[in-house]
């Protein structure tokens, strides 16, 4: 959809009374932060169940084979690398923990953390839509997918984006591009604070759940190294959230032709298309 389909979207909705632009700022804004706790009740839900879910044997298969195959030939590249922008008490190398336990526990982490951030991120994007469905908020369509796709159009697909609106992009690169800052800070000039408070949590929470000394830890830790720089990521996001509906950020310049989906037009909403028409016929109206 077109710059101008969109900002006339706006300018129907002020002519036939709907809300203003500030109601909808706060809308989505709402919507969002509903999409953000969701998304990081998710991602420690995982890292908490994940050794309830997956049966021993297979983790320890999984890790195993893993840290046969990618980590140990390459672990001291990865410790080197870690220990540059981790200065937390467990990223650091314990010379007297064999090679291999610990290629094995670096394994495990990409498992569940991984797991952890795939499942978030999911549940972030669908409930950022399905509060945007419910409190009315509309934004560009996603690029659909052909159908009878190759696997190579899948992957350019998936790999571009082009399965997020615009206004989604932005978004999201805001959020998660302030998140991995923070999170750098945390785990580097903030890292005495971060380890403190990864040991009061853990503590807390073998008091509150009875969990075992090494799940406390694991939980803690995505609490404080991952979870509590989202709070910065959130704002960041709410910014960009106000930039799309006061000035069309996701749709202008070079940011909006970075963006832009090829959009078939089957997958206009009813709004879109109304839009798109005045668009092209200012004269129209939605009363005439």
């Amino acid at each position: 959809m077109t710059t101008s389909g969109y900002n006339t979207i706006n300018s129907l909705n002020r002519r036939n009374g709907v809300e203003s632009v500030g109601g909808k700022i706060v809308k989505e804004s709402g919507g969002f932060l509903v999409a953000e706790v969701a998304s990081a009740a998710t991602g420690l839900g995982v890292v908490a169940v994940a050794d309830w879910l997956i049966p021993k044997p297979v983790m320890k298969f999984a890790s195993k084979t893993i840290s046969k195959i990618v980590v140990e030939p390459y672990l001291d590249t990865i410790e080197s690398t870690v220990s540059k922008f981790c200065k937390l008490d467990e990223c650091k190398v314990d010379p007297n923990t064999p090679r291999e336990e610990r290629a094995e526990r670096i394994a495990k982490t990409m498992i569940v953390f991984g797991a952890a951030y795939v499942a978030s991120m999911g549940v972030k994007l669908f409930a950022r839509r399905k509060m945007n469905e419910i409190t009315g908020i509309i934004e560009h369509a996603p690029a659909a997918l052909p159908a009878g796709a190759t696997m190579w159009d899948k992957l350019k697909y998936y790999g571009k984006f082009q399965f997020m609106a615009p206004q989604e992009k932005l978004i999201f690169i805001a959020d998660e591009g302030v998140h991995l800052g923070a999170l750098y800070v945390l785990n580097n000039q903030l890292a005495p604070f971060t380890d403190d408070m990864i040991q009061r949590t853990s503590k807390v929470i073998q008091k509150t759940t009875g969990a075992s000394e090494p799940k406390a830890h694991e939980i803690a830790s995505m609490a404080w190294i991952w979870e509590a720089s989202n709070g910065l990521g959130a704002a960041a996001a709410m910014t960009v959230i106000a930039g799309n509906h006061l000035g069309g950020w996701a749709t202008k310049g070079g940011v909006g032709k970075f963006l832009a989906n090829k959009i078939p037009s089957e997958s206009l909403s009813h709004v879109e298309k109304l839009a798109l028409k005045e668009a092209a016929n200012p004269h129209l109206s939605m009363g005439a």
